[in-house]
């Protein structure tokens, strides 16, 4: 378990501290003297904090140089938010090589655990695809010791600002010493209970100056006579409200002591696969909070919003989801929202779910973490009705195919972003699909094996060049050796593969002569060409005609013209996973 002693952590204080809070790298750092251990009590609570850059080594630094370090500070309830101070100033992006949390000293679970990733993408009818939106899924996956163990699917809107943040400062919230003493699985559930409301707490504690500088703009605007009379006004309240909005979904899986503990805010979904009776079955861990899900229609119904019109919509404001962590314009700014404004209090809550426990055994196979992309991606494609059943079926048929669980994880992504695709390309004309898989969101999909078997992990051995003959002199140097490799000559040789047989027979039966000048004289042209005949349009004729293909269409029922293109649905060619019902 990691501690806060064993995490370099102490509850801080001391007079000259500057504790500042990073909106895009999203954690705070903090600059003080490294001799803060006999100063008096900060504040009454901890303020963790986990060195990873000493800018001078204390033992080293002569008297005139004053010690600092940098360090990241997260920070429990009882910190006040005064002590927080947001600095526009650092919105900037930084790559991720260049950013440095403390989540770089928590072991990654590579033994156990992959991951496969896409980028959203949009199509279009030329062939062409393009990102809309920066990547904003967020993941994690956190060996803590031999029986902790942390991973977590953050799938992000309106930019990265929340996923990162929350990605970033929930498992301190768990991590960070509050497993130590806890005794029963309602210890643990309250432990995660809490780190949901203190992150969703501190990350809007961190838009403080965003939401002033909004309200300053609001009132600056209204002043004028008109909009357009202070352009960069309107320009810069639509960029603060953008940042405003982000929000993100936030779905954790805690392996602790043999058990596991799930707990969701969003749409992204918890699989479980596991053997019963000698098959393959998948169970679905968790609800998707959207307003597919009774209690949430129920829940917002109370809050004044009318049912019916909940029920026939998909969406509830800009999102798919009813819960999240963050997005101001749907829980501080709901009443600005037009939409929104009938709630009699926050419509949008951080309140997670937390599913029972579930203790870990022989049956248990694999787990799936998963941004609602990857599921939605393939159901608009294929529309299934056991989409789950069908991703599982597809990670499963990967495992013996695949030496690393990342492997895994990818290809299952790619194979659900080629029949996402092919869906659009073999689309008919009005057919939904068309409008449905023309673009898809960001895909994150997260593996954690328990005891299913991966692909053996034999590198094949390749040469680094290829076999020569025992003849062959090295053109560099008559004394440099030449490398050579023990393989089948026919293992390189390209007429092993029926097409570049068939050429070189080609090439054989016209007994080519070695003199170059005979190949450029066979590559002159012969000067004889044949008009083309134009349409009255100018167009060429069509060497294809789609006459009787147009014909046998527009003669079909429409029950026959519905099956001919359910027939163009891509299919799984893998067999999908038994699901147990909701």
């Amino acid at each position: 378990m990691l501690s806060k002693s064993s995490a370099g952590l102490k509850k801080h204080s001391g007079t000259d501290h500057h504790v500042e809070i990073s909106p895009h790298s999203q954690c705070c750092t903090t600059e003080t003297n490294l001799g803060f251990e006999d100063s008096s009590e900060l504040v009454d609570g901890w303020l963790y904090v986990d060195v990873f850059n000493k800018l001078d080594d204390k033992t080293s630094t002569s008297d005139s140089k004053t010690d600092h370090l940098t360090a990241t500070a997260m920070a429990t309830d009882s910190v006040p938010t005064s002590h927080l101070h947001a600095s526009h100033s650092q919105l900037s992006f930084e790559s991720d090589q260049d950013r440095k949390t403390w989540l770089d000293d928590l072991p990654v679970d590579k033994e156990h655990s992959g991951v496969g990733f896409a980028y959203n993408q949009e199509y279009k009818d030329d062939g062409y695809k393009h990102q809309y939106h920066e990547f904003e899924d967020k993941c994690l996956r956190f060996k803590v010791s031999e029986n902790c163990y942390l991973y977590g699917v953050f799938d992000g809107h309106s930019g990265t600002r929340a996923s990162e943040f929350v990605s970033q400062w929930l498992p301190a919230e768990i991590l960070l010493g509050q497993l130590d003493s806890v005794t029963s699985d309602d210890e643990i559930q309250q432990i995660l209970r809490q780190a949901y409301k203190t992150v969703e707490k501190f990350y809007f504690d961190s838009l403080g100056e965003l939401i002033a500088e909004r309200t300053s703009l609001q009132r600056e605007i209204e002043g004028c006579k008109t909009a357009t009379m202070r352009p960069e006004l309107v320009e810069r309240l639509r960029v603060v409200d953008n940042e405003l909005c982000s929000g993100t979904s936030a779905l954790v899986a805690l392996i602790f002591n043999g058990k596991m503990y799930i707990s969701n805010i969003g749409n992204s979904r918890a699989l479980l696969c596991r053997t019963e009776n000698g098959k393959l079955r998948v169970e679905k861990l968790n609800v998707d909070h959207t307003l597919r899900n009774e209690d949430e229609v129920e829940r917002l119904h109370q809050l004044g919003f009318p049912k019916e019109q909940l029920v026939n919509s998909t969406r509830f404001g800009q999102q798919l989801y009813t819960r999240c962590i963050g997005d101001y314009s749907v829980k501080g700014g709901y009443k600005d929202n037009e939409q929104m404004s009938c709630a009699v209090s926050e419509p949008v809550i951080a309140i997670p779910d937390l599913e029972n426990p579930i203790t870990l055994d022989e049956s248990c196979n694999f787990l799936l973490l998963m941004s609602d992309g990857v599921y939605r991606s393939l159901f608009d494609a294929t529309e299934t009705e056991h989409v789950n059943g069908d991703i599982a079926g597809i990670v499963a048929a990967e495992f013996p195919r695949q030496s690393t669980l990342n492997g895994v994880g990818q290809a299952a992504i790619d194979k659900i972003t080629r029949t996402h695709h092919d869906a659009f390309a073999l689309a008919l004309p009005g057919d939904s699909r068309h409008s449905k898989c023309s673009s898809r969101d960001d895909m994150t999909l997260l593996i954690r094996n328990f005891n299913y078997s991966l692909k053996a992990h034999n590198v094949e051995k390749v040469p680094s060049s290829l076999p020569l003959p025992a003849n062959h002199q090295s053109e560099s140097s008559e004394s440099t050796p030449t490398d050579t490799v023990d393989a089948p000559i026919d293992r390189y040789n390209i007429t092993t593969n029926p097409f570049f047989a068939q050429l070189k027979y080609s090439l054989d039966s016209h007994n080519l002569d070695s003199n170059p000048d005979s190949i450029a004289d066979s590559l002159k042209s012969t000067g004889s060409t044949s008009a083309l005949e134009l349409d009255a349009d100018g167009r060429l004729e069509p060497y294809v005609s789609f006459k009787d293909f147009d014909a046998a269409l527009e003669a079909m029922s429409d029950r026959e013209r519905q099956k001919f293109e359910q027939s163009l649905v891509p299919k799984m060619d893998c067999e999908p996973i038994i699901e147990h019902p909701e």
